[in-house]
């Protein structure tokens, strides 16, 4: 419960960026649903007016649509993206992201955006990403088995994420996800371009996206707004 309080107040904090007539990108994962469902209130409530949103999942665009947003298909730059992730780096703010198997359309979407957002609870916040969670790899299902050998060539353990039900783990692209456990003492910037860069992947949960802000929730129902560091050119972002 405690979990859910921080999740939420991280979403109703995000739903406070949202204006009038803008284009929202809606994330995949429990966290991000809490945004969808606080963001459909406002629009249900009529204290929001003209959103229109981009899905990052099947599953998402469907809720959003049951719950009356309108969901478009991603052809212009974004208002607004918002969105989970599974490890947040400090002072950086990079992110591994995944999971919940959006990891492709999240980060298009997150690139789409003028404004990319993340919501987590404070959990969710490491000194080094690989800590508590794989790096998810999702790879093109034609040479699937060849191209996860080449991976494990890499020295990292790595594994097909398997569904509930028995078999592999496909995503709305219709590929399977490799979960990488890259751990601690590998980096996870180096380890997601060499993974990256391989024929028949299409593309890591490492997001080195611009952030513009990370909102952290506790269980208290306080938020705090973490801002990545300039870089050397003073561009502010990972």
């Amino acid at each position: 419960m405690s979990k859910d309080v921080a999740k939420r107040a991280a979403a109703n904090a995000a739903v406070g960026l949202v204006e009038d007539g803008m284009t929202v990108g809606l994330g995949t994962g429990s966290t991000a649903t809490m945004f969808l469902d606080a963001l459909a209130e406002q629009v249900k409530q009529h204290k929001l007016r003209e959103v229109t949103c981009v899905a990052t999942s099947e599953l998402v665009a469907a809720r959003a649509i049951s719950m009356g947003l309108k969901i478009v298909d991603l052809k212009d730059q974004i208002d607004l993206a918002v969105d989970g992730a599974d490890e947040v780096a400090l002072p950086d703010l990079r992110l591994i992201k995944g999971l919940g198997g959006a990891l492709v359309r999240e980060k298009i979407v997150a690139q789409a955006a003028r404004r990319f957002v993340i919501i987590v609870d404070s959990e969710k916040l490491v000194d080094r990403l690989g800590i508590r969670v794989p790096l998810p790899v999702e790879i093109i299902a034609f040479g699937a088995e060849w191209t996860y050998q080449r991976i494990l060539a890499l020295g990292v353990e790595a594994r097909f994420r398997s569904a509930s039900q028995g078999g592999k783990v496909i995503s709305d692209n219709g590929n399977p996800i490799v979960d990488c456990c890259i751990g601690p003492a590998c980096d996870a910037a180096e380890m997601g371009r060499r993974i990256r860069a391989m024929t028949g992947v299409i593309e890591t949960g490492y997001f080195d996206t611009d952030v513009e802000r990370v909102i952290v929730g506790d269980d208290t129902g306080n938020v705090r707004q973490l801002v990545a560091p300039e870089n050397e050119d003073g561009v502010r972002g990972c």
